[in-house]
């Protein structure tokens, strides 16, 4: 039982990372999409 508890903490934890580092991989894509757009508005 507490094997099956900790495998399912480490689960949780994982799929959080998980969520987490494709989320700021996205907030960096779209940050650099609108500095490449607000440089183009200002040339």
């Amino acid at each position: 039982m507490q094997q099956l508890l900790l495998i399912l903490k480490y689960l949780l934890i994982t799929k959080n990372l998980i969520i987490f580092s494709i989320k700021s991989f996205f907030y960096v894509i779209i940050i650099k999409y609108k500095i490449l757009v607000f440089r183009r508005l200002l040339l």
